[in-house]
């Protein structure tokens, strides 16, 4: 009964029987929320309730605590989203807690399946023994001014009889928005000082803290707020449900949330008294009792997210209400993934191959951005949205970001950028040699490129005209994105969604695209090297711009940055005795304070000692370049381009090798290339 199976459905649904005892594994849903939605990012795991951590832009913005995967597999069932029932069918109620009661009598009758879709997740508990069927969706919610996880629990009389149910479903523990990862991990306890719930009387509570905990003496107010709505679901329109914010009253008094005591053993479970606010780490429950019938199916439906302002709380109270909202934002949600995944339609003799491009398609496009194209009056303007770094639970090393914005950009390596993006051009011709100029632009004039690419920033032509009131002619004066115009927009309250859309267009049209590439942590040697596959897939779809690419377009750059590699004199050190290469790679003060006094482009190689105009070029003289720099870079033996710069190539077990003079090979047949 308990026999854990795996299987893929024809419709591309991954299910696994029994799933929490199978082999512990992790992944995350693709935090893509539509042009005109803010993303939400969250990870899963095959425990307990799945859903291991969850939040906004960056591990800063977690509203469930972010966990790497070993700790995640051990603390999802106690830490994550959690259902409490007490099931009478007649008698006495006996209290269940399903996907996690292992040990009860009352488990040992279940049996649990999870279903994992692109866009979707859901689970299932049958439990004959209670007559009871509990079924958990969850998805993000697409195209709303807001960031939200939502998630349905219904809960099904499988049994002959009529049974009554009484629910507490949520979270034991939500982080208040303004409380970073550091303060959570380190100082939990003491940030619990600036803690305060609010809105309560409104039924959507405001999770927020009073004030920045800035050690300075200027007070700042937090405006942002996380927020959780719980609505019942049946036949009927829904009926928002009283929040339960102070776990005391779930729980007990003694901090402990492995059980809870008081709802559990409580012959009469009052929650309706007085509660907690302020100074404590709040909890996100919904309370309710039903009964069923047999085969009749009930349950609740709650959004838990990040808003910008308490005040757009009260229209979402309305939409939860309404009883199609969660299936509306199902079917959006759905759309837009599926409609990505079109990008790569195929139909092969295999429905699993077919079903893995999409997927993997899918994964590549989160790590590079997906290139949409907007039709402006001057002609098609390309723009990468929904990427992100690899954030998921097995690297979490990795400081990923969704930008909690319209039209949403990410972050990136430069060489994990590239490598997702290199077939772009195949499918999106409009991109031209967009990336090519991306990448090639951010190569140095010593041969190596900066570590980290966070998306695009925007700014008027020169003289353009702008036909806009005078706040928003103010705002265009500094760099902006399409995610932050439509922004500001919106809280402006300037214009409808719709004419904003279209002034959209009208700016894009008269604007200057640059990238946001920082220095970040050092360099590797083989970020060059795809570039090549970048200008081989441009030529294969435009095999006759061959010279007017090389010797023709004179708009290339060169990278400037503050980071300098040391010689040799300054590398080659003494270390117990041993000779070794450390400390390659270090700051130039005076660089870098020249670089931030510039007012426009300050990565931008300049002519005149860097005090001139930004130094422009051909891309055989980039190419060139590299060349002869990586000529220079080869091993004493002539085989192998030396890991002169600190780091090795991409892959991490192989961190140490700069220590000891390594050189790679592999390089070397890219450089022939």
């Amino acid at each position: 009964m308990n026999e854990v199976k795996y299987r893929l459905a024809g419709s591309g649904e991954f299910i696994i029987e029994n799933f929490n005892k199978a082999k512990a594994f992790s992944s995350f849903f693709p935090g893509i929320a539509g042009l005109d939605g803010i993303p939400l990012w969250a990870f899963y795991v095959n425990r307990g309730q799945c859903v291991s951590s969850f939040g906004t832009r960056d591990k800063d913005g977690a509203i469930l605590e972010f966990l790497p995967a070993n700790q995640a597999y051990a603390l999802t069932p106690l830490k994550g989203f959690r259902t409490f029932l007490k099931v009478n069918k007649g008698g006495r109620p006996i209290f269940h807690e399903p996907f996690r009661d292992a040990d009860s009598e009352t488990a040992r009758h279940a049996s649990t399946r999870m279903v994992i879709r692109s866009s979707n997740l859901e689970i299932e508990e049958i439990n004959r023994h209670l007559g009871i069927a509990v079924n958990v969706l969850y998805m993000t919610i697409p195209n709303e001014p807001f960031a939200a996880l939502a998630r349905r629990v219904s809960i099904t009389n499988i049994s002959k009889k009529k049974i009554g149910i009484e629910i507490v479903d949520g979270l034991s523990q939500v982080i208040s928005f303004g409380i970073s990862e550091d303060c959570h991990k380190l100082m939990s306890r003491t940030i619990e000082a600036w803690v305060k719930v609010s809105n309560l009387e409104n039924k959507a509570p405001f999770y927020a803290l009073k004030v920045k905990p800035n050690d300075t003496p200027e007070l700042e107010y937090v405006e942002s707020g996380n927020f959780y709505l719980a609505c019942e679901i049946g036949k009927r329109a829904g009926k928002i449900l009283k929040p339960i914010v102070d776990p005391d009253i779930v729980f007990g008094t003694d901090g402990d949330i492995s059980y809870p005591r008081v709802f559990a053993e409580s012959k009469v479970f009052a929650p309706d008294g007085y509660q907690k606010t302020e100074c404590r780490t709040p909890s996100a429950f919904a309370h309710a009792k039903f009964d069923l019938a047999p085969g009749e199916e009930k349950g609740v439906v709650s959004i838990i997210g990040n808003i910008r302002d308490v005040r757009m709380l009260k229209p979402v109270v309305s939409k939860i209400k309404d009883r199609d909202y969660f299936g509306k934002k199902f079917s959006e949600n759905e759309d837009i993934i599926k409609g990505l995944q079109d990008t790569v339609f195929t139909k092969s003799c295999s429905s699993e191959f077919d079903h893995y491009c999409r997927q993997a398609f899918l994964d590549n496009l989160l790590r590079g951005g997906f290139p949409v194209t907007i039709d402006t009056p001057s002609g098609p303007f390309v723009f990468y949205a929904y990427a992100r770094k690899h954030g998921d639970l097995e690297r979490d090393y990795n400081s990923f970001l969704l930008q909690p914005s319209y039209y949403s950009q990410g972050n990136g390596a430069y060489r994990d950028i590239n490598q997702n993006r290199r077939n772009d051009v195949l499918f999106n011709p409009d991109l031209k040699y967009d990336n090519i100029s991306t990448f090639i632009n951010a190569i140095q004039p010593d041969g190596f490129n900066p570590h980290l690419i966070e998306g695009i920033n925007l700014s008027l032509k020169s003289g353009s005209p702008i036909d806009a009131v005078k706040k928003v002619r103010e705002f265009l004066k500094g760099p902006f994105t399409p995610g932050s115009l439509m922004s500001f927009l919106e809280k402006e309250k300037i214009m409808p969604k719709r004419a904003a859309g279209e002034f959209l267009k009208d700016v894009l049209a008269v604007s200057i695209k640059s990238d946001l590439v920082m220095p970040g942590e050092g360099y590797w040697i083989d970020h060059w090297t795809y570039n090549l596959d970048l200008l081989e897939n441009y030529l294969m779809c435009y095999p006759e711009d061959l010279r007017s690419l090389l010797f023709e377009k004179k708009d290339f750059t060169f990278y400037d940055t503050y980071l300098r590699v040391n010689p040799r004199d300054g590398k080659y050190v003494y270390a117990d005795g041993k000779i070794r290469q450390f400390g390659a790679v270090y700051e130039d003060e005076d660089k870098k304070r020249a670089i931030e006094g510039r007012r426009s482009q300050p990565y931008r190689v300049r002519v005149n000692n860097g005090k001139g105009e930004i130094y422009r070029t051909s891309l055989f003289v980039k190419l060139a370049c590299v060349l002869a720099n990586k000529i220079a870079s080869l091993d004493p033996f002539g085989i192998g381009i030396e890991m002169e710069a600190g780091k090795p190539g991409w892959c991490d077990s192989l961190n140490n090798l700069p220590g000891i003079f390594g050189s790679s090979v592999a390089e070397t047949f890219e450089l022939k290339r």
